[in-house]
């Protein structure tokens, strides 16, 4: 059976301009969410970090999601899927828009809180 295809996107993609207004809303809804995570900087690139939130979402799409775990935990297990970085407030960001009940702690993670599931729809 062949591996399904994965996507690939760059700055500028036109697929990501919506996105780009989403993942603008997200932040301005949590002001303190930066590239790393919670309290951190601001991401210095939004292009580059809307592609990062792109491949995050991608990723979410088919994880096993367990109660308790970590947006770092998940962050490297998008960039093995994906095949590039991807930072945690990108992880955090595609969470949001997702719609994925998430945990602060007090540092720039975030735990999520859900059964365990897949949490794209799909088995």
């Amino acid at each position: 059976m062949d591996e399904p295809k994965r996507r690939v996107y760059s700055p500028g993609d036109p697929r990501l301009w919506e996105l780009h207004d989403r993942v603008a809303a997200v932040m301005a809804q949590h002001p303190d969410l930066g590239y790393l995570g919670f309290g951190l900087e601001a991401p210095s690139n939004l292009e580059d970090f809307v592609v990062q939130v792109a491949y995050s979402i991608d990723y979410l799409e088919d994880v096993q999601l367990r109660k308790g775990r970590s947006s770092y935990q998940l962050k490297h297990g998008a960039e093995q899927a994906c095949e590039t970085y991807v930072s945690n407030g990108a992880l955090i960001v595609a969470a949001f828009i997702r719609g994925l009940p998430v945990k602060r702690d007090a540092n720039p993670i975030v735990r999520f809180r859900t059964q365990n599931a897949t949490i794209g729809g799909k088995t």
